[in-house]
């Protein structure tokens, strides 16, 4: 088992290393994607970033690549992030795993969206893959990546201005509708205060996530796969 989990780490390393085939986002009718970076590196992952140039109105860009992506992907997120709307998709070809992300800015008043296609190898997740997780006016403190022989793990520290039985509903709320599975909550036997602790499982994945009430709500998140 040992040998082929080298060979498959060394099979997934080597097939990054080579020319990514990048897919092709499916896009609305009227609408087309202007390139503005190809093939570039931003903080460790490979992407390419597109400005979305649409007949259709402004506002209507962004709700017409929500429909269309809901009818042609299966894994499709939408998140408020730093006060802007992102849709999401994470696609899987073969050992190859790729983000779709859809930005919508505005700035004086006119909106314009911009799409990223964004080359992602196992244990690299970008904060807008997994930020839908935490409620809206959550602000990720740290966000820091391990990995422990053949297991790779994420730990996300984050505040929010919920209170800590809110937070909790909300999290939990948001963890089931994406289909984890929630695990009974660990508990302590100690009289000390601790934090609770909630377990959710979805796949091959695991979160452990720690709820701390202090000035604002404190909230650690670890994946594992």
């Amino acid at each position: 088992m040992k040998h082929l989990i080298l060979f498959l780490v060394f099979f997934i390393n080597n097939a990054f290393a080579q020319n990514i085939a990048w897919p092709t986002p499916k896009i609305p009718e009227r609408t087309r994607l202007v390139s503005i970076a190809e093939n570039i590196k931003h903080n460790g992952l490979r992407m390419q970033v597109y400005q979305v140039q649409s007949i259709n109105a402004p506002n209507a860009v962004y709700n017409k690549f929500s429909s269309l992506w809901r009818t042609q992907y299966s894994e499709v997120k939408e998140v408020t992030f730093d006060q802007k709307r992102i849709l999401s998709v994470h696609l899987h070809k073969g050992f190859s795993e790729y983000l779709l992300v859809l930005e919508e800015a505005e700035n004086q008043g006119q909106k314009t969206a911009y799409l990223s296609v964004i080359s992602l190898s196992p244990q690299q997740h970008p904060a807008e893959l997994i930020a839908h997780h935490l409620p809206p006016n959550s602000t990720i403190l740290n966000d820091t990546f391990a990995q422990d022989q053949a297991i790779l793990s994420r730990t996300i520290v984050a505040e929010s201005p919920l209170s800590k039985q809110h937070l909790e509903f909300k999290i939990a709320e948001r963890l089931l509708s994406d289909n984890w599975v929630q695990i009974k909550p660990l508990t302590s036997s100690s009289t000390e205060i601790k934090p609770k602790i909630l377990e959710f499982k979805h796949k091959n994945q695991t979160v452990l996530i720690a709820i701390e009430q202090h000035q604002s709500t404190r909230i650690t998140m670890v994946y594992t796969q």
